[in-house]
């Protein structure tokens, strides 16, 4: 279907179905939808919280940090036979690395590192790794079941704020696990897990706060500083594409299960969602009534691409209607 059938239809389809302010008694940082259906938010009050998404209903609240939540993962590979489906990963301002079991509630790991050693998280394929960036330029890698680190990554570069392991490889078949890591200085690393071997991706020269892999792990998408979301070709490191998505720091980006959209948030308050074609084309602003009286942290697809939910410096949770019907 043509960009301009999907724009067309956009401004019936997509739309808030939930708002819930003051979820958390500060601002919310980061966000999952797990498989089991189920938004998963953390918070800079230090706590983790579970929610029914029809109605935007509490089920769980965890204690979970003595310190401000930074980030939230699940594993990249959610149809993995052996993945742990409701295993989330946190890091936070109080030097830690959890996993959590969000149906119990039970924490399963906690894993102590140095200060600034944790920063944003991401969950292996299956969930026995999580890998973290460490204010000195490198991505630590530690094993999920006993919170051994078992490798270090290193970028040669500052801070690493955004770190992203690749989802499953459907295109080809010869692709091991990737780490994508996003670094204060705009550069983004591509590391090849098996080999610790890394390829360099320019276009950006300030901060990189977030990152997104096709669900095929074949393009990887960055939300940067300076207002751009850039596209990368994983394999030869080529840019495809640069689109100017805000009028402020871009600080989330996040692919749909189709691979036909991707979703950004920034400190505009605004959250958009774009076709992930060579068009980039802009199919719905969620604005105003329908959006955020704040920054925008972070984004989350459910897993069938039909809803989105996004979460900020208002304390606010939204979840909006973003059909994937009429993508196909």
């Amino acid at each position: 279907q043509s960009t301009w059938g999907l724009v067309s239809m956009a401004a019936s389809q997509y739309k808030l179905l939930k708002r819930k302010e003051n979820a958390h008694s500060d601002s919310i940082w980061a966000v999952v939808w797990t498989a089991d259906d189920k938004i998963v938010t953390g918070s800079i009050d230090g706590t983790i919280c579970v929610w029914d998404p029809k109605e935007l209903a509490l089920e769980r609240t965890i204690q979970a940090h003595d310190l401000g939540i930074i980030s939230l993962s699940v594993q990249a590979d959610r149809l993995s036979a052996q993945a742990k489906r409701d295993f989330v990963a946190s890091t936070s301002f109080d030097s830690t690395i959890k996993i959590w079991d969000t149906l119990t509630g039970e924490l399963k790991r906690c894993i102590e590192v140095g200060p600034v050693e944790a920063w944003s998280c991401s969950l292996s394929r299956t969930g026995s790794h999580v890998a973290a960036g460490t204010n000195t330029g490198k991505v630590n890698i530690f094993n999920t079941e006993t919170g051994v680190l078992e490798s270090t990554l290193d970028t040669g570069a500052d801070f690493v704020l955004s770190v992203m392991y690749s989802p499953h490889h459907t295109t080809d078949v010869t692709m091991g696990d990737f780490i994508a890591a996003g670094t204060h200085s705009g550069v983004v690393f591509v590391f090849d897990v098996a080999n610790k071997t890394s390829r360099k991706l320019e276009g950006h020269a300030l901060p990189v706060r977030s990152l997104s892999f096709e669900p095929d792990g074949g393009v990887l998408r960055t939300a940067c500083d300076d207002t751009h979301v850039n596209a990368y070709d994983v394999v030869s490191s080529g840019m495809l594409s640069s689109v100017a998505a805000h009028a402020s720091w871009v600080l989330a980006v996040q692919h749909d299960a189709t691979s036909m959209r991707f979703a950004t948030a920034s400190s505009d308050k605004e959250v958009k969602i774009w076709s992930s074609d060579q068009s980039n084309q802009l199919l719905h602003t969620f604005r105003g009534d329908s959006g955020h009286r704040d920054q925008v942290w972070a984004l989350a697809f459910d897993a069938t691409s039909d809803r989105l939910v996004s979460v900020g410096e208002d304390a606010a949770i939204l979840v909006y209607e973003t059909p994937a019907s009429h993508t196909v």
